[in-house]
C-alpha cells in the first residue's frame, strides 16, 4: 500500500510544462535528423527531456506524430 502511494503521489506532483514553441520545435529538428541518420541514442532523449523539463517519453511520442505539414489523408481531421 505504501508504495502505491508513493508511485501515486509522484505521477500526481508531476504538472504539465508549458514548452516554448521554438525550443520544442529545434529540439525535435536536431532529433529528427538524428534519427534519420541512423544515430538517435535514448541519451539524447533523455537530454533533451532534461532539457526542456519534460519526460523522455513526451521526447518519444513528439518524435512520433507526424509533422505539421505532412500530407493528411483525405477525410481526416488534423
Amino acid at each position: 500500500m505504501l508504495v502505491a502511494l508513493i508511485v501515486r503521489s509522484a505521477v500526481a506532483g508531476r504538472h504539465a510544462v508549458a514548452v516554448d514553441r521554438e525550443r520544442r520545435a529545434a529540439t525535435l529538428a536536431r532529433l529528427t535528423a538524428l534519427r534519420e541518420a541512423g544515430h538517435l541514442s535514448t541519451e539524447h532523449v533523455r537530454l533533451a527531456a532534461r532539457g526542456l523539463d519534460v519526460t523522455e517519453r513526451t521526447i518519444w511520442r513528439w518524435l512520433d506524430e507526424p509533422a505539421q505539414d505532412a500530407p493528411r489523408r483525405p477525410g481526416r481531421a488534423p
